[in-house]
Parts: C-alpha cells; structure tokens; sequence
C-alpha cells in the first residue's frame, strides 16, 4: 500500500509541475496585456506552486519509504504528530478524489499546450500569426487552460491538506512558521484564481477585436468560459 501512495505522490507532483511551467519563453512586447499585478508575477507564482507542491510530496514520501525514520530526533520538526506508517499510507477517499482531480486538471492543461503549439504563453498577446483556436479542450470551454488550473489546485490542496495527506496526517501547520506558509499558499491560489477570471474577459476582448464575426460564432457555439453549463 505504502509503494502506491509513494508512486502516486510522485506521479502528480510531475504533473503538476509539469502542466505548471510556463511551455514558452516570456513574451516581451508593448502589445502584453499588464493590466492587473498579477501580470506581472504569473511565472514567478507558477514556479512557487511546482517547487511548494515538492516539499509535501518528497517528505511524505521520504517517510513512507523509509518507516525507521521515526526514530530519528528530525522526525518531530518534519512530522510533529509521528502518526503510524498505516496512517501515513492511507489511500483516503479525499486522497484519491484530489489525485483524480489533479490529474484531470494536468491533462487539459497539457492538452491546452499541445492544440495551441507556440501560441500557448503565459503573457496575454495577440501574436502577428494568430489564429483562432476551436478544436481539442477549446471546443468545450474557451478558456481550458485556466479549468485545468483550477483543477490543478483544488486536486493539490485535497491531495496534501485532506485526510491522509502529509500537512493533515503530520499536523505540520501546529508549527507556525509551516502554518504561515500553508496560508500563503491558499492566499495565492485564491488570488490566481480571481486574476484568471478576470483574464477571461480580457483575452475574450482580444480575441472578438482580432476575429470579429469568427469569434462571436465560436462564443455562440462554446457559450461557457472555464466549466460547460456552469460558467
């Protein structure tokens, strides 16, 4: 049981990281839209995510694979509750329900990169050779992208902060400087997922100012921005 849980962590922290990083060089142009300070620290805050999303998952599964470690006089700063290797190796519904989430979200966002090719930047910019994209996850919701950052993150937070996840089973957050960095990430994420929001209608804005006709004839036919018959 220990090997699964150890392999599954692994496995969705590359996800993860990898449907995180940015897939193309930064776009240095007058044309970028900065119009909120989010713009500005979008790559900084995906590089924070994949390199937080590693803490939890090396240390549990550091634990994991070795059982002994217990005895070690670390053991309190790294997991203050010592809960038993069972404990550690619970595959909780919340577990598996945020690892399926996780995943979910990695293959849209993955998905996303392959369709859109080198106009997949994390810097909004209406390119000189753009072109209107309606096909693969674009012909569900016009902005998978960011759905799959919101499945991203939710998988993330019930995979490590849920039942059976590291900060939940070694009650990391009693300690306050691990709990400052626990709220720092929820903040984040809250933030990001407001910013992405209000990127939608601002790269929906580009898109109708560039295709006209061609985009409002994809808008009537995908009417849904991140979630089909919610939102």
């Amino acid at each position: 049981m220990s090997y699964v849980k150890v392999f599954s962590l692994i496995a969705s922290a590359a996800f993860y990281t990898v449907a995180i990083t940015p897939p193309q060089p930064r776009v240095v142009s007058d044309a970028v839209y900065k119009g909120q300070s989010w713009e500005y620290i979008v790559r900084y805050i995906s590089y924070a995510a994949g390199a937080t999303i590693m803490f939890p998952t090396f240390l549990h599964s550091f634990l994991l694979a070795y059982p002994g470690v217990h005895s070690l006089q670390v053991t309190p700063l790294i997991c203050p509750t010592t809960p038993s290797h069972a404990q550690l190796a619970a595959l909780t519904p919340s577990f598996i329900v945020g690892l399926i989430i996780l995943l979910f979200g990695a293959s849209i966002r993955l998905w996303s990169y392959h369709v859109l090719g080198s106009l997949f930047t994390f810097e909004v910019v209406i390119k000189d050779d753009h072109k209107l994209i309606t096909g693969g996850p674009y012909a569900y919701v016009r902005h998978p992208a960011y759905t799959g950052i919101l499945c991203l993150t939710t998988g993330a937070y019930l995979t490590h902060f849920g039942a059976g996840g590291y900060v939940a089973v070694c009650g990391v957050e009693g300690i306050p400087a691990l709990a400052v960095l626990g709220w720092l990430w929820r903040i984040s994420s809250l933030f990001s997922f407001v910013s992405l929001y209000r990127r939608c209608s601002v790269e929906d804005g580009k898109l109708k100012a560039q295709f006209g006709l061609a985009w409002m004839r994809y808008k009537a036919d995908v009417p849904y921005a991140l979630i089909p018959y919610v939102i």
